[in-house]
């Protein structure tokens, strides 16, 4: 068939010129290539008829589109590139021409028949095709489908191009292929993710009653507390990258909805209410440069209760039950990263999950459902239903950003072997961490503007990716890894409400290869460089003191990171130590040389933060000095306020400097310890305070010597052990199940007449708690000893 005379529209140029050609190309004798034939030639006679006395118009009316799209699709089904190219540039022509204009359902179905889920398989099953124009052709068609604002696609639709686009990235044999098709997810992803980082602000009203400004305390994440920053706030994030979006995942979720997609991702539906700061009286160093108090109490407020600090005065608010349970997990947290126990964490942050859920659970008005509940797979149907309420509350744009991202995070998360089809898997991690970072890191996006609602329900799907990758043997994995954190910790926004998982991925990330004696030079290098980056931020060196060094159960992170720094330097002087870095070429001045800049870094930003303090400092004095008494009150002031922020960390610093040392002293000879203890303060002289202390600290107890403690014959040791014990709950539990609990915390003593003390306690509580499962204590004592 020969092109028929054209007219002057887009449409008559391209669909008669692309329908020709795939006309003339199927002249096989296969069922297929007749059927396309059969359509070409009717679509072509429909146009050809109407030339000149029917203008189409834009969009496309639906029964002209359906017969347009008949002919592509089946070109598009038969697997002969010289057929299959240009049925795909006709639909990529067709949507980016806008003769195609719509928009697919809030799940996206891709078996819904609408135009959007019919262009995006035609696509996509053409990706399947390894020619190099094929797949050239796909991206390109795919790239505009997903970017263009007249064809917009969500859920199930947007997960299957951007997972062919992935497929491509990372299957071709071809690296310009692999290149466009990487360069193509970056403006797929970059597009999507825009719909919510571009997004207008809201009121500060408005913004305070999402992220929860009221008295209503979380009940299970505590805030990485943000200090009001001094000088005006510079991003160290920022870099001068090309372009930043997300990837997509090429593995399990081929045909799931976008619910079900995201549901795999334990998403988390806790916005909406406001988290305590760490435990101690609230802190806020005061800005000397910025107006007086008394202006615009609104916006404090709001600024206040969006980083989760507590406006002084505030009342405390019914969380401070919570607080033990926070400071627990917290301890346990670091306790595992210390260990670099992988499982362990990701079965700790799981429960903090579970425990989220409960709370919400039990807040909830009619939600005594507890008796069903036990009956069936609690945790299962608490995080349901949280992931259900959560998903509701979504937009349709913050949805499709998070079945992506969480799909990306899933990938990057993959834990990786050895084989043909691993070295796939692998390739496509690197390229999941590379797009996490590139789209986190992209200026474009104010991540500053997103509802707290989404931040976390992103919460964990990113905490697993950083897990995964904290201890990868993989140095490009681990660098990539390295700066994603980098990049989590330079968002106020998305690290809110994430003080305990920040504080276990900082040591297994940063300070694991500072303080180690022997690390890989480029999972050094990684480190020191992410470090740099971090040290120019001197609001994020103070967050970092404030929210760990001055906190009773954090580590001390920022104490450590100078330590690490300073011992690369120290190490790095030494030619008999510079074997740590095998062949790498001049490995100790590098290493040297990086730790200098990021030492300098952290001290040239935290001079310029300090720097209105300062000056108001000088001010006050040469006041003082000039005997100008009318202005001294309001300089004094100020002053007084500073001075008094500054007493008051260095006091929590103190404290928590004494505890260390009771700690380790409680773990070589825990009467003695203890008794230095309640010599310092830290605790009081009773056994309620002592078993207090006990359970509080546990994480960072010896729990042989802690057994040895509790066993003690004294009277004053017995009475704590007995004040421990009261502390259990075993109501409704097996007597196994209640010993297994109580044994979890404490090694039992070696000699017979200690763990006797502690068996005849715990049969005493247990009966107490399940006063009709036994007459007398005996039998549980009996039990209990038979057990042990």
């Amino acid at each position: 068939m020969e092109p028929g005379k054209r007219g002057e529209t887009a449409l008559e140029v391209f669909v008669d010129g692309a329908l020709t050609k795939i006309y003339n190309e199927s002249s096989g004798r296969s069922k297929d290539q007749k059927s396309i034939r059969e359509a070409c030639k009717s679509i072509l006679d429909t146009l050809r008829e109407d030339h000149g006395e029917t203008p189409v118009s834009t969009p496309l009316s639906k029964e002209l589109a359906q017969k347009i799209l008949e002919p592509l699709r089946l070109s598009c089904g038969v697997d002969i590139p010289r057929i299959m190219e240009p049925a795909l540039a006709c639909l990529h022509k067709l949507v980016g021409h806008a003769y195609l204009q719509a928009e697919s359902s809030t799940s996206g179905r891709l078996d819904d028949a609408t135009v959007t889920s019919q262009v995006v398989q035609m696509v996509c099953k053409c990706g399947e095709n390894s020619t190099d124009a094929v797949q050239l052709a796909v991206i390109r068609a795919l790239l505009t489908v997903a970017t263009a604002e007249h064809f917009i696609v969500h859920g199930d639709c947007l997960m299957q191009a951007v997972r062919t686009v992935f497929n491509v990235a990372i299957g071709s044999d071809t690296p310009d292929i692999q290149r466009t098709a990487k360069s193509a997810l970056l403006q797929m992803l970059n597009t999507v993710v825009k719909r919510v980082t571009q997004q207008p602000l809201v009121t500060s009203s408005s913004r305070t009653s999402e992220v929860g400004g009221s008295a209503t305390p979380s009940k299970a994440a505590a805030p990485l507390q943000t200090v009001p920053e001094i000088p005006p706030a510079t991003d160290a994030s920022q870099s001068s990258s090309e372009q930043a979006a997300a990837g997509s995942t090429g593995e399990a979720s081929a045909n799931r909805s976008a619910a079900e997609v995201h549901e795999s991702a334990d998403a988390q539906a806790n916005g909406g209410e406001s988290a305590q700061p760490v435990s101690g009286p609230p802190s806020r160093i005061p800005s000397l440069a910025s107006p007086s108090q008394n202006d615009a109490p609104h916006e404090q407020e709001a600024v206040h209760a969006e980083a989760g600090v507590p406006l002084p005065g505030a009342a405390g608010g019914p969380g401070a039950g919570s607080d033990v349970l926070r400071d627990t997990r917290t301890a346990q947290l670091a306790s595992l990263a210390e260990q670099a126990d992988i499982r362990g964490l990701e079965k700790a942050l799981d429960q903090m999950e579970v425990e989220r859920a409960q709370s919400q659970a039990v807040s909830k008005p009619g939600g005594s459902k507890g008796e069903d509940a036990k009956e069936r797979d609690v945790r299962r149907v608490l995080m349901r239903e949280r992931r259900a309420a959560a998903w509701r509350h979504l937009t349709t744009s913050e949805r499709d950003v998070l079945t992506v991202l969480t799909a990306v995070c899933k990938m990057a998360a993959r834990e990786t072997g050895i084989g043909a089809v691993e070295q796939y898997m692998h390739a496509g991690k690197l390229l999941a961490l590379d797009l996490l970072v590139q789209v986190l890191e992209n200026p474009t996006h104010n991540w500053s503007t997103v509802r707290p609602e989404f931040c976390e329900q992103l919460r964990q799907p990113l905490c697993l990716a950083l897990l995964r990758n904290s201890l990868s043997p993989y140095d490009e994995a681990f660098a990539t890894a390295a700066r994603l954190f980098n990049t989590i910790l330079q968002q106020p926004k998305l690290r809110h409400g994430m003080k305990a998982e920040m504080g276990a991925f900082y040591p297994l990330l940063l300070l694991r290869t500072l303080e180690t004696d022997r690390p890989e030079a480029p999972q050094l290098y990684s480190v020191l460089e992410v470090l740099n980056t971090l040290g120019r931020n001197g609001q994020m060196m103070v967050d970092l003191f404030v929210n760990y060094d001055c906190d009773l159960q954090a580590a001390n992170l920022f104490e450590r990171t100078l330590r690490g720094i300073s011992k690369i330097i120290r190490r790095t002087e030494n030619a008999a130590l510079g074997q740590m870095f095998g062949s790498a070429p001049q490995g100790p001045s590098r290493a040297k040389a990086l730790a200098l800049q990021a030492l300098l870094a952290i001290l040239q930003s935290l001079d310029a933060w300090a720097e209105p303090m300062k000056e108001a400092g000088d001010a006050a004095a040469a006041d003082e000095l000039a005997g100008a008494t009318s202005s001294a009150p309001s300089g004094k002031s100020a002053s007084d306020g500073s001075a008094s922020e500054t007493a008051h960390f260095e006091a929590i610093k103190e404290q928590k400097s004494s505890l260390e040392n009771g700690i380790a002293a409680f773990n070589r000879d825990p009467v003695k310890g203890m008794a230095g203890l309640k010599a310092a303060g830290l605790v009081q002289d009773t056994p309620e305070s002592a078993a207090t202390f006990l359970r509080k600290n546990n994480a960072a107890l010896d729990k042989v010597q802690l057994g040895q403690y509790l066993g003690h014959g004294n009277a004053i040791e017995v009475a704590v052990m007995h004040a421990y014990i009261d502390m259990e709950a075993f109501a409704g539990l097996q007597v196994d199940a209640a010993l297994r609990q109580l044994l979890k915390t404490f090694r039992l003593p070696g000699e017979a007449q200690q763990i006797d003390r502690v068996m005849e306690k715990f049969a005493e509580r247990y009966l107490r708690d399940n006063p009709d499962s036994f007459s007398t204590a005996d039998a549980p004592y009996l039990l209990a000893c038979g057990g042990v």
